[in-house]
């Protein structure tokens, strides 16, 4: 089983900038329900419709730009080279301070259409 180091994570998004900490990213599916007085007392289902975000945390920069509600082509880059794309817009920023730490950023991105 082979592993990836993280230190060299990258994104790009129109406006952005910043020293990257993390990013993930989720694809998930509705799930219908579909229970009737023929399923036997169980609940049933089946998919729905689906979707994915990404999150990336990374360190403030005033250079950033980009807002919420900007679409643009969001491209995730491992280490190894191995990227994923999409478009997506931007859900939420959020900022944090410590007294004690410097001054970090998480951004949530909503994807349209699949991502590859």
């Amino acid at each position: 089983m082979g592993a990836t180091a993280g230190y060299g994570l990258s994104i790009t998004f129109t406006n952005f900038t910043g020293a990257i900490k993390s990013w993930s990213t989720e694809e998930a599916a509705d799930m219908l329900e579909f229970t009737n007085s023929a399923s036997g007392g169980t609940k049933e289902y089946m998919k729905g419709l689906t979707g994915w975000t990404a999150t990336v945390s990374f360190d403030y920069d005033s250079a950033n730009t980009f807002g919420v509600g900007d679409s643009a082509t969001l491209t995730l880059q491992y280490t190894s080279g191995t990227t994923i794309s999409g478009t997506a817009l931007v859900a939420s920023i959020g900022t944090t301070t410590e007294v004690a730490g410097i001054i970090t950023c998480e951004a949530t991105f909503q994807g349209t259409g699949t991502l590859p």
